[in-house]
């Protein structure tokens, strides 16, 4: 900014709500299409599984990489032996791509309300065992997502873990 400028006004900034302190969205199995319009379950409460959701967007640049490493979760570095899901509110050419290659896309454009999601790329991870969303947040960047998911997966607190109930492991 130069000298005698004054700055933008954040009058017309729209907030991105935030849920530090509010409890954690109980995770629920949910319906919906493949990007062909085939309907499909998925189900994140089943014993013994951890279930890597990824809410993802048609346009949007911090998503490209993930539709990416969601066709190779294990090769991309992105997950181990989580059930990872691909979440989109609507199918499109990225959906579609991702899904021929191999990856498990479903259209379920209730599931970003009911888990939270108020922006993409965003990510959440459920602990089928214990019923609860173990840590969440916006998605950075693949490496750092990888990270928060192992940490999660080996008890660790994580800083995008900010609903959590107090023990660090959900409800």
């Amino acid at each position: 900014m130069s000298a005698g400028q004054r700055p933008p006004s954040l009058e017309s900034a729209v907030a991105i709500p935030t849920y530090r302190g509010q409890p954690a969205p109980t995770p629920a199995d949910f319906g919906g299409t493949t990007p062909v319009g085939d309907p499909v379950t998925v189900t994140v409460l089943t014993p013994g599984r951890w279930t890597l959701l990824l809410f993802l967007g048609e346009e949007c640049d911090g998503c490209r990489d993930f539709w990416d490493a969601a066709t190779d979760p294990v090769g991309s570095g992105l997950a181990s032996d989580e059930h990872v899901v691909t979440v989109v509110r609507a199918p499109g050419a990225s959906a579609t791509t991702a899904a021929a290659r191999g990856a498990l896309v479903v259209c379920a454009p209730a599931a970003f309300p009911a888990y939270g999601v108020s922006a993409a790329p965003f990510f959440s991870l459920v602990d089928g065992s214990v019923r609860s969303v173990v840590t969440e947040g916006l998605a950075w960047g693949v490496a750092q997502v990888a990270a928060l998911v192992a940490s999660a997966r080996r008890g660790e607190p994580t800083i995008e873990a900010p609903r959590l109930a107090p023990g660090g492991r959900g409800r």
